[in-house]
């Protein structure tokens, strides 16, 4: 009894997975086949629109299920999609080459995209702080250096207690 119950979903599961798997008739098909996309179900099919390709899965004639989205040959979203529009938690591309995780917010999809400006003005201001940070510690090194020099010059000795008394007094 177990086995046939077995067999059955295996069968069940290559029957459903064979569907999926097939690629839409006609496609990659333009928005001028308007007579063939339309017509997809339950297939896996390319969409060309100008600058915009859409590869994934099909349900009556809609973008439904997982795809990815390209503008002018980059891809700019991957993700999942309800009746031809990107819904839920996705992956945007951003021009910079950074990709980030978020909820989808229409028509939020592109390299241009308000999550991929917030990430650039964020990495920005990284670049700032670190480049302000390195400075400092530059500016540390050059005090501490000099600091080392200057109680050379006056006569401590190097590994001595007066030596590091010294060179903390003149950093502080």
């Amino acid at each position: 009894m177990n086995k046939i119950i077995l067999i059955s979903l295996v069968i069940f599961f290559a029957i459903c997975s064979k569907s999926w798997a097939e690629e839409c008739p006609g496609s990659p098909a333009t928005t001028i086949d308007k007579d063939v996309y339309l017509s997809w179900h339950n297939c896996i099919g390319t969409l060309w629109k100008n600058e915009f390709n859409y590869i994934g899965e099909w349900r009556n004639g809609w973008r439904e299920g997982k795809g990815i989205i390209y503008i002018n040959n980059v891809k700019v979203y991957d993700g999942t999609f309800k009746l031809s529009h990107a819904t839920g938690v996705g992956i945007h591309y951003c021009k910079d080459g950074t990709s980030h995780v978020s909820q989808v917010k229409i028509p939020e999809i592109g390299p241009d995209t308000e999550i991929c400006k917030k990430r650039m003005e964020l990495s920005e201001k990284e670049k700032e702080l670190e480049e302000k940070a390195k400075r400092i510690i530059a500016e540390e090194k050059e005090t501490f250096e000099n600091a080392k020099l200057e109680c050379e010059a006056i006569g401590y000795k190097k590994g001595t207690e007066k030596f590091g008394e010294c060179v903390l007094d003149l950093t502080e």
